[in-house]
């Protein structure tokens, strides 16, 4: 990503912290949630993280076009892949909880 000295400046002068978001961290967001390396305390993170996004002046956000580009590539599959392993999970998740009570 290459800033011009306008609006570099500008950002400056907002004087609130700066992020910098890559493809996969914002793919990270709608990956599969069965992942066992998932942790619960990393999706309180991020929505902490989006909500001083929206608060005026307290986190700016910058991606490229690169990043944008990607993500517009590749959202959709990850979405669907997300979403069939959700399904599967709870499908399992009854399997074992029918054979429990049973």
């Amino acid at each position: 990503m290459s800033l011009d000295q306008a609006t570099i400046k500008r950002l400056v002068e907002l004087d609130s912290p700066i992020l910098c978001v890559d493809t996969c961290a914002l793919l990270d967001v709608i990956r599969d949630i069965t992942d066992v390396y998932r942790d619960f305390a990393y999706v309180g993170d991020g929505l902490l993280l989006l909500e001083a996004a929206e608060s005026s002046g307290k986190l700016t956000v910058l991606m490229s076009d690169v990043v944008l580009r990607e993500l517009t590539e590749n959202a959709a599959n990850e979405e669907q892949r997300a979403s069939e392993r959700l399904k599967d999970y709870l499908a399992n998740a009854e399997r074992i909880h029918k054979t429990a009570t049973a």
